[in-house]
């Protein structure tokens, strides 16, 4: 709806910071409720995991690193 209306940047905005916030906010409170629950969880990623994480970062970066935007991208 607003990528529609011309304004790339506030779009890109909202879904990277939606992303970050459910990185940054759901996985501890799911840890958390683990522990309540009696489930035991961590966040210790096994190596595959990291490797997936970073590959999403970088790809991410180079996604929005010219702040311009294409059918193509």
């Amino acid at each position: 709806l607003v990528a529609g209306q011309n304004r790339m940047d506030l779009s890109l905005g909202v879904a990277v910071g939606s992303s970050c916030q459910v990185a940054l906010m759901v996985t501890p409170f799911t840890v958390f409720v683990g522990w309540a629950v009696g489930s035991p969880m961590s966040l210790d990623f096994g190596p595959f995991q990291v490797v997936i994480l970073l590959m999403a970062v970088l790809l991410v970066t180079s996604v929005l690193r010219d702040g311009e935007s294409t059918w193509l991208d």
